[in-house]
């Protein structure tokens, strides 16, 4: 699908002189002309020839280069606190926003990797969509910006490179690339060489949950206890809430059902201070299956009507 925009960003974007009602203005001249649809929202999408056309014409020239940079340090700042705002009590409105500038923020991120100047920061974008490709399942595509973010990073141990081949790690994890596991093994290395105490906790955290997924379960429970014990002290209740939850998984597993309600309770309340209604959704699911498997039908209903 084709980058659509507002006309408020397309004004920021385009030319540093030009005013919202004049970019409203030229707007309806190209739909009257066949040249741009208008879509629900107050958006609007150039046809692909246009865009194409337009491109052409620009490329290689100094204006199409300030678009371009504009467009980028646009992208790059709506980026920004993606965690709290697709995680956060105003997730609802926040998700269908992202899905819309998607397009968008591919587009900034192949123009931050493609010029070394916006390297750092299109690395540092690359982090702050994470969240939003967790939600929405966009794992290889995730996995394929932090091999370009890689390639972009010193190779020398550093807190940046550990916190790109945890998150490299983890994304190759959900999409089930063999090379998860080594991602994950050098990020806690270097973390413990380098890292930041959140880093190292991040580190841990999903290594364990990486031996989780590969049924390595005494080898998992540990780094998921450690990592807990750390996001406590960081005071990180999105980390908190997500060891909680895979340590519940695990309990239940083992058949530990008291243990297992102990951490999916915890969990809960994690996930209520956040106001995370998707973690509350998940720990309630947990907690009626676990009252199922007791047998608990009434209690059950309680948690999963």
């Amino acid at each position: 699908m084709e980058p659509g925009h507002n006309a408020t960003v397309a004004t920021r974007v385009n030319t540093e002189s030009i005013t919202r009602d004049e970019v409203l203005s030229l707007i309806d001249r190209l739909v009257d002309k066949g040249l741009a649809l208008w879509e629900e929202g107050g958006r609007y999408r150039l046809l692909h020839t246009v865009r194409q056309y337009a491109g052409d014409r620009l490329a290689g020239t100094t204006e199409g280069e300030g678009i371009q940079c504009r467009h980028f340090a646009h992208y790059s700042e709506f980026g920004k606190d993606t965690e709290n705002k697709v995680r956060g009590p105003d997730q609802h409105e926040w998700l269908p926003i992202f899905d819309d500038e998607y397009d968008n923020l591919r587009v900034a991120l192949d123009h931050g990797f493609a010029h070394q100047e916006h390297a750092p920061e299109a690395m540092e974008m690359t982090f702050n969509v994470t969240p939003y490709w967790f939600i929405r399942g966009h794992f290889d595509e995730a996995v394929s910006y932090y091999e370009k973010a890689l390639e972009a990073c010193p190779r020398e141990p550093s807190d940046l490179r550990a916190r790109l081949l945890r998150r490299a790690g983890m994304m190759c994890t959900y999409s089930r690339d063999d090379r998860a596991g080594t991602f994950l093994e050098q990020a806690l290395e270097m973390a413990k060489q380098v890292g930041s105490p959140s880093t190292l906790a991040d580190a841990f955290f999903s290594l364990g949950g990486y031996f989780n997924f590969k049924n390595r379960l005494d080898d998992s429970v540990p780094l998921l206890e450690r990592s807990l014990g750390m996001f406590r002290v960081l005071g990180d209740p999105y980390g908190e809430g997500f060891a909680l939850s895979i340590l519940g998984d695990i309990a239940q597993i083992r058949g530990d059902l008291d243990k297992s309600l102990g951490l999916f309770n915890e969990a809960l309340d994690v996930r209520r201070r956040t106001k995370d209604d998707r973690g509350v959704g998940a720990a309630l699911v947990s907690l009626g299956r676990i009252h199922l498997d007791q047998g608990l039908r009434e209690s059950a209903r309680s948690y999963l009507a």
